[in-house]
């Protein structure tokens, strides 16, 4: 459903003629100044603006101005200035409706946390006392793939052994 209708828009633009501007072109126009102000207020089909909300005669005003500017843009140098002047106040409407609305995109707060520790640090942090760190092992445990003694080492920590498969000894003596 289109938000302004062909009869209003057709006046907006200064009652252009149904030989220069047919009711369906003036239509395309409508449906183009639909889609500006669908892709700025983020209500795309099938959420749509409707006659129910709020703001419909707001939202039926900006379209007709919108598609009113395109049809006298048309024209020339000679509507420019009546073009630019409906685009710009259909614009600050818009703009002032979209700053108004909540988007589900504004609405949803993004929470990171960065930390210095890495993983062998972070568990002697949390329990200073524990002799043991078993690292993160990608395999599935079901397949039970233990690791050789040293194959892993750690030379930028030194308090870090590999005596058992798989683990790491805190030597607490360094």
């Amino acid at each position: 459903m289109a938000y302004a209708t062909v009869a209003d828009t057709r006046e907006k633009a200064g009652n252009v003629s149904t030989t220069d501007w047919p009711d369906a072109e003036i239509t395309e126009e409508i449906e183009a100044a639909d889609d500006i102000i669908n892709s700025r207020t983020h209500r795309h089909p099938p959420n749509q603006w409707t006659t129910s909300d709020n703001n419909w005669q707001l939202i039926q005003r900006i379209s007709m101005n919108l598609a009113a500017s395109m049809i006298l843009e048309s024209y020339g140098l000679q509507f420019k200035e009546e073009a630019s002047r409906l685009y710009n106040r259909a614009m600050e409407w818009l703009e002032t409706l979209a700053k108004s609305l909540i988007t589900e995109e504004q609405d949803t707060e993004v929470l990171s946390e960065v930390t210095d520790y890495a993983s062998y640090g972070a568990a002697e942090n949390e329990d200073p006392n524990q002799t043991t760190v078993v690292p993160y092992r990608s395999t599935p445990s079901h397949l039970n793939l233990p690791l050789a003694d040293n194959q892993i080492t750690t030379p930028s920590n030194p308090r870090l052994s590999t005596n058992a498969p798989g683990a790491f000894l805190l030597d607490k003596s360094q």
